[in-house]
This record gives structure tokens, sequence and C-alpha cells, in this order.
């Protein structure tokens, strides 16, 4: 649940993209209905696009952070647990970019050893 509430720190925006017709969204559907309002309300500033498609759109959820970068998952058949894993795995993906970002630009700033 907390990992929830930081969304908007590690994610610069996050896409739902699925078919309300087509029976492979069924689970996206679903973690909307049960998880959007929550979502939303402790992640105000977060840009949350929920996008629904043609009936052959491939149901995917992707997400924008650190420097450009983008991460997307295929969730054909998945179950609403399997979107929370997704995002969860989105926001994983987001902090470890962070991470490697900030050490790469620390390492460019270290003062070399004297002997």
């Amino acid at each position: 649940m907390a990992w929830k509430a930081s969304l908007s720190t590690s994610l610069n925006e996050l896409r739902l993209v699925f078919s309300p017709t087509n029976p492979n969204s069924t689970g996206v559907i679903s973690f909307l209905d049960r998880e959007y309002s929550l979502i939303k309300a402790l992640n105000p500033r977060l840009p949350i696009l929920v996008r629904d498609g043609a009936a052959d759109t491939r149901p995917r959820i992707a997400a924008r952070f650190g420097l450009g970068q983008e991460a997307s998952y295929d969730l054909t058949n998945a179950t609403s647990s399997d979107v929370t894993n997704a995002l969860h795995a989105l926001v994983d993906k987001a902090a470890a970019s962070e991470e490697a970002a900030s050490t790469s630009a620390g390492a460019r700033f270290l003062k070399p050893d004297i002997v």
C-alpha cells in the first residue's frame, strides 16, 4: 500500500490502454474499478492516462520516468492482481533507473585519490 502513495515520486506519467469490449482486457477494467480512485487520491499530481481503444487493442500498462525513459508491460488476459504487479514492477524499474543515474552522476564528480 505504501508504494502506491509514492507513485508520483517515481513516475512522471502512467498510461493504461485497453479495449472495453475485448475479454482480454477484463483484468485492466477490474483494476481500474478497484484501484483508480485510491491511486489518484494518493497521487493527485500524477498524470494517469486511461485510454480505451478499438476491439483489437492489446491491453498494456506503460510508465514514463526519469530522463524520458519508458517501460511497458503487455496485460493480455491479465487479472487485476497481475496489473497491480505490473505497476509495482514499473515503480521498481523507475527506482532502479533513478538510482543508476544518480550513481553514475556521482561517479563523475568524485575526486581522484592522491597518493
